[in-house]
């Protein structure tokens, strides 16, 4: 059986790191709006089109020629952007939430890394791409094989790593508990 699991941890990185940061952030902020407001000019141009993530994936090396600095930023992180946009999209279609809205500053900021990033438990750091090693408070040993990697901005100058881990269960023992409230069931595993 194979489990996903998520795991959030506080990292202190340095005043260049956070500028790093806080730049990616604001990439990625960006390149969601300006992808918005082009879907939205093209869809008032014809009601016809619909929302392509290759489409806009291509305009993306025309736009880091247009506007330079977005060069700095790792592109992964630009095309989850991209990815976020599609997701919502399809959320709306399928009627599961409102519009895309665009994105404010200072309100949820976040970026993720499909792959690249690496943990270091025993020192307590982590790798991620254009940024370098930085250093987390480790709460907790993450087991498993990291499939996506993420860091959100809360507060001021706060930043969390966030993490989804894969990792495989074998011979599992399963016990099911019904509670009176609200019929929940609890699993419980043995790891081997």
């Amino acid at each position: 059986m194979i489990i996903r699991k998520a795991f959030k941890f506080e990292i202190m990185p340095n005043g260049e790191q956070i500028r790093k940061m806080k730049q990616f952030c604001g990439c990625s902020r960006f390149v969601f709006n300006r992808a918005l407001a082009w879907q939205n000019q093209q869809y008032g141009q014809d009601n016809s089109v619909k929302f392509s993530y290759t489409k806009i994936a291509n305009l993306l090396p025309e736009w880091k020629r247009e506007l330079t600095w977005l060069k700095d930023c790792h592109s992964q992180v630009l095309q989850q952007s991209l990815k976020d946009l599609e997701s919502a999209f399809k959320n709306f279609f399928q009627k599961r939430s409102g519009f895309p809205k665009f994105k404010k500053k200072g309100l949820k900021e976040n970026f993720r890394f499909p792959q690249g990033c690496k943990l270091e438990q025993q020192n307590n750091r982590l790798y991620l791409p254009k940024i370098g090693w930085i250093r987390y408070r480790n709460s907790r040993d993450v087991v498993g094989e990291i499939k996506k990697d993420g860091v959100l901005r809360h507060r001021a100058d706060k930043f969390c790593f966030t993490n989804c881990i894969k990792f495989r269960i074998y011979n599992t023992v399963c016990r099911a508990i019904r509670l009176p409230k609200k019929n929940a069931t609890f699993q419980t595993w043995r790891f081997f």
